[in-house]
Parts: C-alpha cells; sequence; structure tokens
C-alpha cells in the first residue's frame, strides 16, 4: 500500500497511508491530512488513489499557495511515481509505493 511520510525541517513527523478514493491534504480539518501552518491552504491538495490499478494522482487546489512537485511548480494533475517529492508549505512528503 502506498504511503506519505511527513517532514517539516527536515525532522520526520509521521506516515499516512493512502486508501483507494480522493485523499485530501490542508490546514482544514476536514482533510485527511491536516498540515498545521499559515503556508499551507485550508484545502491545499488531492491524490486521486486507485492503488489496485497503480495510478496515484496530485493535483494542486490552491489558487494562492504553490505545491511543488520534484521540485517543479504543479499546475495541472500529475502522476506520483516511487520516491516522488511533494512540497507544500514548510512541508515535505515522501510518496513512497509499496
Amino acid at each position: 500500500m502506498a504511503r506519505l511520510d511527513i517532514s517539516c525541517a527536515r525532522r520526520k513527523l509521521k506516515s499516512v497511508q493512502l486508501a483507494d478514493n480522493i485523499f485530501r491534504i490542508g490546514r482544514n480539518e476536514e482533510n485527511d491530512l491536516v498540515l498545521a501552518d499559515q503556508t499551507v491552504s485550508r484545502f491545499h491538495a488531492s491524490i486521486q488513489v486507485r492503488a489496485e490499478l497503480g495510478f496515484f494522482e496530485i493535483e494542486n487546489l490552491s489558487t494562492t499557495n504553490p505545491l511543488f512537485h520534484n521540485g517543479r511548480e504543479l499546475h495541472r494533475p500529475t502522476m506520483l511515481f516511487d520516491h516522488d517529492i511533494i512540497e507544500i508549505g514548510v512541508y515535505r512528503l515522501y510518496f513512497i509505493e509499496s
């Protein structure tokens, strides 16, 4: 099962499993992954998960705060692959497909 390893200031905070469906990331408590920092939008990103097909796609939902994928600003939905790096505000999320 795929997961995200979350770090901030080079310190690993936690890991979360990605279940099938839409996985939402942001500052708001309604998200699947809550990142509590002003550099993160309330509803910042989503990952469409179809694990049985090996399909993981990230999308930037924020119009004000950027999302970076492997060092490049993300402007449209993009496929995720093992060991990709997602940057949202002060957080780094490492995509691990196992």
